[in-house]
């Protein structure tokens, strides 16, 4: 399993059982379009964005927009994109 298949999968877990409060949903794809389905709103964003830091292990920057959450697609480039700028260098 690739590390993009890994996050696709933690996160769609999260959205299906804490958001949606149904993990067997099987219609929900990566790029699902969370934010115009309401299936976040303000406050799962909330809870969204701290499973991602604690999961991860990393910190949204805090001029993360709102669209960057509208799939598990964007959320997984958002992480990774973030994974590598935090990534320790390699030169130094």
């Amino acid at each position: 399993m690739s590390q993009r298949q890994e996050i696709e999968g933690k996160l769609r877990e999260f959205v299906t059982t804490e958001l949606l409060g149904d993990p067997n949903n099987d219609e929900l794809t990566s790029s699902t379009n969370l934010l115009a389905l309401g299936i976040i709103d303000s406050i799962s964003m909330v809870s969204l964005r701290i499973f991602v830091e604690r999961t991860f292990s990393l910190r949204l920057p805090d001029d993360v927009q709102p669209d960057e959450f509208s799939s598990i697609a964007r959320i997984t480039a958002l992480i990774e994109r973030i994974q590598g700028t935090q990534a320790p260098s390699a030169t130094g």
